[in-house]
């Protein structure tokens, strides 16, 4: 007849734990699982969409201050180009050149509405690399964004079809 409780004081015989080499191989894939997110994130950049956020901001303020001011002295209270608004001294080099932190920025103003109205898209300049997302704000100074490249109608600067709010 088998039996299957021990008696007392007696020890039961089987497996004792990992043993060394059973320790080693669970150290090895806990640090596999900790270097894993950082491998898949070792050949991308971070997303760069904040700091074209801040620049879009920045041309918001730079336009206004521009118009404001009548910088260009003409006696009309116009808004400004990229480089009127960095001539002026509103914005740096880097972005007045349409360039900043991996992101293209285009400023136009809406032709024979230079007193009303501008608009700005910012568009990363690798896509998926350099970040994900397209942004727009014109002269409301509502920042808005898309996942896919957008077409601004140069005529009116209203905010393109499939884009979010941000908020100001």
């Amino acid at each position: 007849m088998a039996r299957n409780d021990p008696l007392p004081g007696e020890q039961i015989e089987g497996p004792r734990g990992l043993g060394f080499i059973g320790g080693a191989v669970l150290l090895v894939i806990f640090a596999l699982l900790a270097a894993a997110p950082m491998a898949l994130r070792a050949g991308r950049q971070p997303d760069r969409g904040s700091l074209a956020i801040g620049a879009l901001r920045t041309l918001t303020t730079a336009e206004t201050l521009y118009r404001q001011r009548d910088t260009d002295g003409d006696g009309r209270y116009v808004y400004g180009s990229l480089a009127e608004l960095g001539a002026a001294g509103l914005i740096g080099p880097e972005l007045a050149a349409g360039r900043r932190t991996g992101y293209v920025f285009k400023l136009e103003v809406v032709p024979g509405a230079a007193e009303k109205r501008w608009w700005a898209v910012a568009r990363p300049e690798r896509p998926g690399v350099d970040g994900d997302r397209v942004f727009f704000v014109n002269q409301d100074g509502t920042i808005w964004f898309g996942l896919k490249d957008v077409e601004v109608d140069p005529a009116t600067g209203a905010v393109p079809a499939g884009m979010s709010a941000i908020g100001r």
